[in-house]
């Protein structure tokens, strides 16, 4: 499965069309952006905003320094 994500000017009635015949094709579906992300993936990424975290450079390196 793959996802597609359009953007297009919301007041162009060309692109609205044109999306609408994708979506009714019945070939693609549509997905909310209103996704819920747990507490915790909610800290990770405030974790990761302000500089937490670790870069490895392969895995390897990840390898060395985590899975010990």
């Amino acid at each position: 499965m793959a996802t597609i994500t359009f953007e297009y000017d919301a007041k162009s009635e060309v692109a609205r069309k044109a999306i609408d015949l994708l979506v009714s094709s019945g070939i693609f579906k549509t997905m909310s952006e209103d996704v819920s992300l747990s507490d915790d993936t909610l800290e990770a990424m405030r974790e990761l905003e302000e500089g937490g975290g670790q870069l490895f450079e392969d895995y390897e390196d990840y390898e060395k320094n985590i899975l010990k």
